[in-house]
């Protein structure tokens, strides 16, 4: 009788680590929500899961970072690092194609922390549901997920 109500849209950590919230981001464009609402998880290993069934959009050149968009319409980006856009693609490895739908769970790309942060730059990974009206019920703040976690709740 008073079970758990399921939510219209769902996702799941992108990685395994620490879950914050973006506000939380160094980079204002993600701190501000300019581009929609989300989390950001400090990466315990540098893999990055599909975190719902999705299409992929796109890709972006520089590998850090991709869009897709849900089975259920939302829009989403996945960005990885803070101005690892200057790595020009160095340290990044895509394992999925633009158009390609995957599952929840696919490995979406690889990137090698340790390098990344040698040269300076973080690697914390954003999850951002784009521009979205739909308020955001965000889970397991300041805990350790893995991809087996839902992390986030809209509708």
């Amino acid at each position: 009788m008073f079970g758990f109500i399921k939510k219209d849209f769902e996702l799941y950590a992108p990685t395994d680590g620490v879950c914050k919230d973006i506000t939380e981001c160094s980079d204002a464009t993600f701190s501000q929500k300019l581009l929609g609402d989300g989390i950001m998880i400090d990466p315990s290993e540098g893999v990055v899961k599909a975190p719902c069934n999705c299409r992929i959009c796109s890709i972006f050149p520089t590998k850090h970072a991709l869009m897709m968009k849900s089975s259920q319409g939302m829009e989403l980006m996945i960005h990885v690092g803070i101005d690892t856009v200057k790595l020009d693609g160095q340290h990044f490895e895509i394992c999925v194609k633009p158009e390609e739908k995957v599952k929840r769970g696919k490995p979406l790309l690889r990137f090698d922390r340790e390098e990344i942060n040698k040269k300076g730059f973080e690697t914390s990974v954003i999850l951002v549901v784009l521009q979205s009206e739909k308020e955001c019920c965000k889970l397991h703040l300041n805990e350790n997920v893995t991809t087996n976690d839902l992390i986030l709740q809209m509708g």
